[in-house]
């Protein structure tokens, strides 16, 4: 029997919850890819750093959650990969700077450095 959400099929939802993810993980695949390369040639500013990791950590986040999320109870269970998964995704936020940290890289890369700005 299959199991039905709000009248939906459940299996539905599940994976268009997938092919959403998806579509998410590939187009910061296809950024962090420019900025490897923008590396390699000497070119990649801090600023496009810190929003590479700034946007797959968040996204990472997001989608680790979303996966506990559809692992329902299980998601928690130290058994199953994924809560590993979602452990390992939460420190990532923090490694090589915090996401405050990162935003703030980014804030004063377009100007918006509040010691400039008061005054």
């Amino acid at each position: 029997m299959k199991r039905l959400i709000f009248d939906e099929d459940h299996e539905l939802f599940r994976d268009a919850t997938r092919r959403f993810m998806q579509a998410e993980i590939d187009v910061a695949q296809t950024f962090v890819d420019q900025c490897v390369l923008l590396h390699n040639d000497g070119e990649l500013s801090a600023e496009l750093a810190a929003e590479a990791k700034l946007k797959t950590t968040e996204l990472e986040s997001r989608v680790t959650d979303d996966c506990v999320q559809l692992h329902g109870g299980a998601g928690y269970m130290s058994e199953y990969r994924i809560s590993h998964m979602f452990a390992d995704a939460r420190v990532s936020r923090i490694y090589a700077g915090s996401s405050e940290i990162m935003k703030e890289i980014i804030a004063r890369g377009i100007g918006l450095d509040e010691r400039k700005l008061t005054g």
